[in-house]
């Protein structure tokens, strides 16, 4: 149907850079509280004003537009992808320099351009998840999840891609309706997207807290690690998107320990982005640990942890957390 410009990647563009400055904040703890592993791979809320100098130590731009037609900038509002209005299919983008995976889940909420009904062409706002192994074997499999926006209408779309060196064909999973695009509006409602996959066989993607698609008969052939691509595309218009609050966590529970057996832990009132994480609780084992499970596009915020043992309760206010990320608490008695 179209080729991300994902898929016309310069090879020499994706490198592996592991003294480039780490994609993952530093995250204080309350006092008594320690972390032993992070799960926090890369965080970046997208809402700082930062030169060029500063994007591209986190990212790589690139795409088929060109350095003349395509444009990425940074604003308090957003990570901004564009494309000028040119002709034939062209893509820009912005591609993690570091890697991850598979175990991780993949996120980011994405506001696209609405193109009216006197628009012509096409305009595709793209979150992919793309083998890093790219410049090694030339192959370009990837996950793809994009809105898709043409003739004052627009629909989301799920899909994967197979291709090696400079082209790739896409199949398409799954699609929502076309929905019309109101009269005033510039930007679509924004959307969150968080993907989880393998690379082999399985993938699941939800939009906010809703699983859209999953599947575990898929044959992907996605080697890991994984890029993710902030891209947008266009076949003749002038397009862009917006890109906020994207972050790669551990697919893998929250874990506390240093607990007495038989401890009672609850997290609540955790914050990720537009969504609060549900209330979840655990019981400390024999060996101390309390294993807290999270809906997976809520992996990452920052939450208050209560902690009961027997009727001596203990509460821990603005803890930031990623699913992975193991705790350690320090009693004093």
């Amino acid at each position: 149907m179209y080729a991300t410009a994902a898929a016309v990647v310069m090879l020499v563009s994706v490198v592996y850079l592991t003294a480039w400055p780490s994609p993952a904040p530093a995250r204080p703890l309350p006092a008594g509280l320690s972390r032993l592993h992070s799960g926090l791979l890369v965080a970046d809320p997208l809402d700082n004003s930062v030169t060029l100098g500063q994007l591209q130590d986190q990212y790589v731009l690139d795409g088929s537009a060109g350095p003349k037609l395509g444009s990425v900038s940074e604003t308090t509002a957003g990570l901004t992808v564009g494309i000028k209005a040119h002709h034939g299919w062209a893509g820009w983008f912005a591609s993690t320099i570091h890697a991850a995976g598979p175990a991780v889940a993949w996120h980011v909420v994405i506001s696209p351009t609405a193109l009216h009904l006197k628009a012509k062409g096409r305009g595709l706002a793209v979150f992919a998840v793309q083998t890093a192994t790219t410049q090694k074997s030339g192959v370009i499999n990837y996950i793809v999840v994009a809105a898709d926006s043409r003739s004052g209408s627009y629909r989301w779309l799920i899909g994967y891609a197979h291709g090696l060196v400079a082209g790739a064909s896409t199949q398409v999973l799954w699609t929502s309706k076309w929905e019309p695009v109101a009269r005033n509006s510039t930007l679509l409602a924004s959307q969150a997207v968080t993907v989880v996959t393998d690379g082999s066989h399985s993938l699941s993607v939800w939009f906010g807290t809703n699983k859209i698609f999953n599947s575990e008969r898929l044959v992907l052939k996605m080697p890991a690690p994984f890029q993710a691509y902030l891209e947008v595309q266009s076949s003749s218009p002038a397009y862009y998107a917006r890109f906020n609050d994207f972050w790669v966590a551990e697919d893998a529970p929250l874990v506390l320990r240093g607990l007495r057996e038989g401890s009672r832990v609850e997290l609540a009132g955790g914050t990720a982005g537009p969504s609060a994480v549900a209330t979840t609780e655990a019981v400390a084992g024999r060996e101390g640990t309390a294993t807290l499970r999270l809906p997976v596009p809520e992996l990452v915020g920052t939450g208050a942890v209560r902690v009961e043992t027997g009727g001596d309760v203990t509460n821990f206010a603005n803890v930031p957390y990623a699913g992975g990320d193991v705790l350690n608490w320090a009693q004093s008695s």
